[in-house]
């Protein structure tokens, strides 16, 4: 909870400083997105499955407004992602039975993006902006038990993406996430066979991911 109030604090910070920078406060608007998420790179590695079905969303509030300077849009956001795992595989052996290691992938999130308009013909527009990310990665099991793996730190990223407006309410993107999770390994009590100095998971870790979403302006 602690995470989350300080994510969200820090983005309404942000919101409240740069819409008072907008020279034209007639063209701020607020927006609401929701969409899925589709896990990559390291992030499909931890979950075990590229799609962890329908919990796998992002939800999302952010401002718009125009920065007249530059005659960009600026999309100030905070927001909550999911990647979800899937149901781990148990194998069994001679001597054992031994349980796939799959993790869910959870954050809070705070950025702001850049929009460009890429045809004065199309509505199609292209995004890109930095993200913070407060991640919780939790290893799944049987029973079910969530066991947190630790490092939630601030991890910056970079979102980029292309967005196509239907009217002035509704738009849909796809966007792509890059970020870190951990980047080098990280000190802990060893008791799961791991080399001394490393956790469980991966090490170093950049779970990135693909996010489908459709957003409504007000």
């Amino acid at each position: 909870m602690r995470i989350i109030t300080t994510a969200l604090a820090s983005t309404a910070l942000l919101m409240s400083t740069t819409a008072l920078d907008a020279q034209d406060q007639s063209t701020l608007k607020c927006y609401l997105s929701f969409g899925q998420n589709i896990a990559h790179n390291h992030s499909a590695t931890l979950t075990g499955t590229p799609y962890g079905g329908p919990g796998s969303y992002q939800a999302e509030f952010g401002v718009e407004f125009l920065h007249p300077q530059s005659t960009l849009l600026v999309r100030p956001n905070a927001g909550y992602t999911r990647i979800l795992s899937k149901e781990p595989k148990i194998f069994e052996t001679d001597t054992a039975i031994i349980m796939q290691d799959v993790y869910d992938v959870l954050g809070v999130y705070a950025g702001f993006d850049l929009v460009y308009n890429i045809s004065k013909r199309l509505p199609l527009t292209f995004t890109i902006g930095p993200s913070f990310h407060w991640w919780s990665v939790e290893k799944q099991g049987v029973i079910p038990i969530r066991r947190s793996q630790g490092t939630r730190d601030v991890r910056l990223g970079v979102r980029g993406g292309v967005g196509y407006k239907f009217n002035e309410v509704w738009r849909v993107d796809l966007a792509y996430t890059m970020t870190e999770w951990r980047s080098i390994p990280g000190a802990r009590n060893n008791t799961t066979g791991n080399p001394p100095g490393r956790v469980e998971g991966l090490n170093p870790s950049q779970p990135s991911y693909f996010t489908l979403k459709g957003t409504y302006t007000f």
